[in-house]
C-alpha cells in the first residue's frame, strides 16, 4: 500500500477513541481518491492536486483535533520538521495548511510497506543481511536528522517505510515517516515559532515498546541517543521476532526499559556473531552516555558480518599472526561425535575464542583508523571484548595469545572508561558543592536584603520571595517548622500594618495567608488553617472588585477553594468540600485565569482532581474515585522533575488503593509497584526530601495492606516495619505535623491487624496502644478531624 498512515504499533499507548472524518471529495487545491489509513487524530487519504495532476498522500486531522491549539501546533510541527529536512530518505513534505477549519499536511505518495508488513512476511529471524542493510540506512538517515538538530523520538516500524528498490541490498530504501512528536531546535525562525511545541511531558510522548529510559523521564530533555535505543530495539525485534520486553501490561514494559537489561540477542539468535550481539545490547544501554553514536552504529552494521561466522576452532599454536578479520580454525566435525563428553568443553572453547577474535578484529581497525580515543567501546561491548582477553589467560590446548596491539587498545578503553566514571562523580560531587554554595548564598542574600530593608516595598518583595520559594523548600526540610512559622507571622504582621495601595501588598498578603493555612493545616488545626484561608478569601473578593477578572487574583481564588475543600474534607462536610472542589476546578479551566507555567496549570488541576477523588474515596465511591485518579495520573504523567514524580507516585498510591478496595489485584499490584519506583530513588538520593518520603511511607503502608489481604504475611510485616521507620524519621523532623503522625499511626495499626492473622496477640496489643496513643493525641489538639476519628480507636474522639 502507498503513502504514510497513522496506524499504531502494538506497544503505543491506549488512546481515546475520536470520532473519524466525515467524507469530503475535496480539501484545498486536492481532490480525495481513497482512504489509505487511519488513526487516533485523523486520516491519511490518496490524493491528487487538481491543477498539476501531481498525486499525494493528504494528512487530515479530525475535527475534534484540529479544535485542540495543542494538536495543531504538533500537527504543524511535524510539517516543518519535514519541510527542514528535505533528505532523501525522509519523506517529503508538499504543503500544509488549515482551510476553512480542516488542517492538512501534503506529502509525496509512497509506493512499497512498513517496517513492520516487512516484518510480519519474514522468517525469525530475518536474514540477516536484509536486517543490517535496512538498519543502516535508518541509521545513515537519523546521522543526518540529528546534524540538523532533530531528534525523531518515535522511531518503530510503523515509522519506517521500505519502498522497492532493486539497486538495494535488501532489495529496499528506506523512508522516515511521522516527525510528528519529534524535538526540534529551539532556535527556529519566528514563522516556525509560532507555531513549535515545547515538549514537558516525560511518559506519554512517544511509543512505550520503542521508547529509551531516559524518555519516559523526561522527553523534552532527549538527545539523539534516545533514537539510537530505539533503533537498537528495531534491530532486536528484526531478529529475535520481539521485542525485548514484553507483557500484555504497559507499567510492565515501560518498567522494564527503566531498569532491567535486554535478554542477550545472541540466546534467542544463536547463530548471531557475538559481536554484533553486544554490539546491538550497547545501543540498549540504560546509560544514554554507555550508548554508541549514531555514525558508529551506521558502520558497524555496515560490516560483512556474514563473513565472521563463529566456527569451532581447532587446538594447536596457531596465534593471531595476520590482521584480525581472520577467524578460528574449525574443529573436525566429527569430534564433537566422537567425544561426546567433550561436546560441552568445545562449545565453551568455542564461545570464548570467537570473542579473543573479536578483539583482535577490533584493536586492528583500532589501528587502522590512527587509534582514536572518539568511538571505543564501552559498556556492554567494552565487556565483551574483556572476555577476550580472558580467553588468552587460561591454560589448554585451545589458549591463544592476545596481540601487544589488542591488549593496547583494550587498556586504553579501559581507561577512558575509567575517565567517564569519574568524571561522572566529579560532575555529581561538583553539583552538590553548588547546590550547598547556591544555598548558602541565597541565604546570605536573604539575611543582607533583611537588613538592608528600608522601605515597604522591599517587604512585599521579600513576602514574595518567602511563600513563592524560600517557604515552599524549607517546607521539605526537617527541624524548621519553627523558624518558617515565626518568619511567615512576622512577614504577616508587616504587610498588616501597610497599604494595600502599594503595589503587589495584596497579592502578596494573599500569599502569606495562604501559606499561613497551609502551616496551620498540616501543623496546627483544622479551625486556624479556615481562619486564615477564610482571610484570604476577603482580600480575594476585594482585590476582584478593583479589578475584576484578574488573572492572578482568579488563579488564587482556585487556590483559595481547593485548601478550603481539604479543610471541609478533612472535618467530614462533604457537601461543602464537593462545593469547593468543583469552583477550583472551574476556575482553573477559565481563560482569564494566569498560570506561572503549563506545567503550573497541569500539575494544579492534577491536584484539583486527586481532591475529588479523595472526597469520592471518603464516600465509598470507588468507580468514580477511581477515573478521578486515574485523569490526575495522566496530567501528572506529563510532568517531570522529583516533586512531580513524587506528586504522581501519591496518585498512583491512592489508585491502588481503590483498586485493593475494588479486588482488583493486579491493578493494585501495577499502581502500588509503580509509586515504589517513583519514590524509592529519590529517598535514597535526597534523604532529606521529607515530602517524597511521606509518599513512600504511604505507599509502603497500601502496599501492606494489600499483601496482608494476599495473605503474603511476610512480605507485608517487611512492608509495615519500613513504613514504621520512615514515619518515626518524618516525626523527629516535624513532631506536629498531622500527614506524618497519620502515616505513621496507619503503619502501626496495619502492623496490629498483621499480627493478629499470625496470631501474635501480645505484638498486637502493643502496637494497638502505640498507634492509638499517637491517634489520641492528636485528637486531643483537633477534635473536629474525621481523618484521625476514621483510624477506629475504641472511644476516641468522644465523651
Amino acid at each position: 500500500m502507498g503513502g504514510a498512515g497513522f496506524s499504531r504499533s502494538r506497544g503505543e499507548p491506549a488512546i481515546a477513541t475520536i470520532p473519524r472524518l466525515s467524507s469530503p471529495t475535496h480539501v484545498g487545491p486536492y481532490r480525495l481518491l481513497h482512504l489509505l489509513g487511519s488513526g487516533g487524530m485523523g486520516q491519511v487519504f490518496a490524493a491528487v492536486h487538481e491543477q498539476t495532476g501531481q498525486q499525494v498522500a493528504l494528512k487530515l486531522l479530525s475535527p475534534e483535533a484540529a479544535g485542540d491549539p495543542q494538536l495543531v501546533a504538533r500537527f504543524f510541527q511535524e510539517a516543518q520538521a519535514l519541510a527542514r529536512l528535505q533528505h532523501p530518505g525522509v519523506v517529503r513534505i508538499l504543503h500544509f495548511d488549515r482551510v476553512e477549519g480542516t488542517v492538512f499536511l501534503a506529502m509525496e505518495r509512497l509506493e512499497g510497506v512498513s517496517l513492520r508488513e516487512w516484518m510480519q512476511g519474514q522468517p525469525v529471524p530475518a536474514p540477516l543481511q536484509a536486517v543490517l542493510a535496512i538498519a543502516r540506512q535508518v541509521a545513515g538517515i537519523m546521522v543526518e536528522v540529528h546534524a540538523r538538530g532533530i531528534v525523531h523520538r518515535d522511531l518503530k516500524p510503523e515509522n519506517v517505510f521500505l519502498c522497492s528498490d532493486e539497486a538495494a541490498a535488501s532489495g529496499h530504501h528506506v523512508k522516515l515517516l511521522d516527525f510528528g512528536i519529534a524535538k526540534l531546535k529551539p532556535e527556529v525562525g519566528a514563522a516556525l515559532a509560532t507555531t513549535q511545541v515545547h515538549t514537558h511531558e516525560s511518559a506519554l510522548i512517544g511509543t512505550y515498546a520503542y521508547m529509551a529510559p531516559e524518555q519516559f523521564r523526561s522527553a523534552s530533555t532527549v538527545d539523539g541517543r534516545a533514537d539510537v535505543y530505539s533503533l537498537g530495539v528495531l534491530l532486536f525485534e528484526m531478529l529475535a521476532g520481539r521485542t525485548p520486553f514484553v507483557s500484555a501490561d504497559p507499567v510492565d514494559v515501560i518498567s522494564a526499559h527503566l531498569r532491567d537489561e535486554a535478554p542477550p540477542l545472541k540466546q534467542l539468535v544463536p547463530a548471531l556473531p557475538s559481536a554484533l550481539s553486544a554490539f546491538i545490547a550497547s545501543m540498549l544501554a540504560k546509560d544514554p552516555a554507555e550508548r554508541p553514536a549514531m555514525s558508529d552504529c551506521g558502520d558497524v552494521l555496515g560490516r560483512s558480518w556474514t563473513q565472521e561466522q563463529e566456527v569451532c576452532p581447532a587446538p594447536g599454536p596457531a596465534h593471531f599472526e595476520e590482521p584480525a578479520r581472520r577467524r578460528v580454525d574449525s574443529v573436525r566435525e566429527t569430534l564433537p561425535h566422537e567425544v561426546q563428553s567433550r561436546s560441552g568443553w568445545l562449545a565453551e572453547e568455542r564461545a570464548l575464542l570467537g570473542r579473543h577474535a573479536d578483539l583482535e578484529a577490533a584493536a586492528h581497525a583500532w589501528e587502522q583508523a590512527r587509534c582514536p580515543e572518539e568511538g571505543l567501546p564501552m559498556g556492554a561491548l567494552l565487556a565483551h571484548y574483556r572476555e577476550g582477553l580472558a580467553a588468552s589467560l587460561r591454560e589448554g590446548p585451545l589458549a591463544r595469545k592476545v596481540s601487544p596491539l589488542a591488549t593496547r587498545f583494550l587498556q586504553t578503553a579501559e581507561r577512558l572508561e575509567r575517565r567517564r566514571v569519574w568524571r561522572r562523580r566529579g560532575l555529581w560531587g561538583a553539583s552538590l558543592v553548588a547546590g550547598l554554595v547556591l544555598f548558602l548564598a541565597m541565604l546570605m542574600a536573604w539575611q543582607e536584603r533583611r537588613r538592608a530593608d528600608e522601605g515597604f516595598q522591599q517587604v512585599v518583595e521579600d513576602a514574595k520571595d518567602l511563600t513563592r520559594d524560600r517557604d515552599w523548600k524549607l517546607s521539605r526540610l526537617p527541624d524548621t517548622l519553627d523558624a518558617r512559622r515565626k518568619e511567615l507571622q512576622r512577614t504577616l504582621a508587616r504587610l498588616l500594618a501597610g497599604t494595600r495601595e502599594e503595589p503587589g501588598t495584596r497579592e502578596a498578603l494573599i500569599d502569606v495567608q495562604h501559606r499561613l493555612g497551609d502551616l496551620a493545616w498540616y501543623d496546627g488545626t483544622l479551625a486556624e488553617a479556615d481562619g486564615f484561608l477564610r482571610a484570604a478569601l476577603e482580600e480575594l473578593h476585594a482585590g476582584l472588585e478593583a479589578r475584576p477578572g484578574d488573572g492572578h487574583f482568579l488563579h488564587q481564588l482556585a487556590l483559595n477553594h481547593s485548601k478550603r475543600g481539604k479543610v471541609a474534607l478533612a472535618r467530614g462536610h462533604w457537601e461543602q468540600a464537593a462545593m469547593h472542589f468543583s469552583e477550583a476546578l472551574s476556575l482553573m479551566q477559565r481563560s482569564e485565569t494566569r498560570w506561572e507555567s503549563e506545567e503550573d496549570r497541569q500539575r494544579t488541576l492534577a491536584v484539583s482532581y486527586s481532591e475529588l477523588a479523595d472526597l469520592e474515596l471518603s464516600q465509598g465511591k470507588f468507580g468514580t474515585a477511581a477515573a478521578l485518579y486515574d485523569s490526575a495520573i495522566a496530567l501528572f504523567e506529563r510532568n517531570g522533575g522529583a516533586y512531580n514524580d513524587a506528586l504522581l507516585a501519591l496518585a498512583l498510591c491512592s489508585r491502588g488503593e481503590v483498586a485493593r478496595k475494588m479486588a482488583e489485584v493486579e491493578v493494585a499490584e501495577g499502581r502500588l509497584q509503580r509509586a515504589l519506583d517513583l519514590t524509592q530513588p529519590n529517598v535514597k538520593a535526597s534523604p532529606g526530601d521529607q515530602f517524597s518520603r511521606w509518599v513512600l511511607t504511604r505507599t509502603l503502608v497500601e502496599l501492606g495492606a494489600l499483601q496482608t489481604s494476599r495473605g503474603e504475611f511476610e512480605a507485608a510485616g517487611a512492608s509495615y516495619r519500613e513504613a514504621r521507620e520512615h514515619g518515626q524519621a518524618l516525626r523527629q523532623g516535624e513532631t506536629p505535623n498531622k500527614r506524618y503522625a497519620l502515616a505513621l499511626a496507619q503503619a502501626l495499626l496495619g502492623s496490629e491487624a498483621l499480627a493478629r492473622k499470625r496470631g501474635e496477640s501480645q505484638e498486637a496489643a502493643r502496637l494497638h496502644d502505640e498507634g492509638c496513643q499517637l491517634v489520641l493525641d492528636f485528637l486531643a489538639r483537633d477534635g473536629e478531624d474525621v481523618r484521625f476519628k476514621a483510624l477506629g480507636c475504641q472511644g476516641v474522639g468522644e465523651e
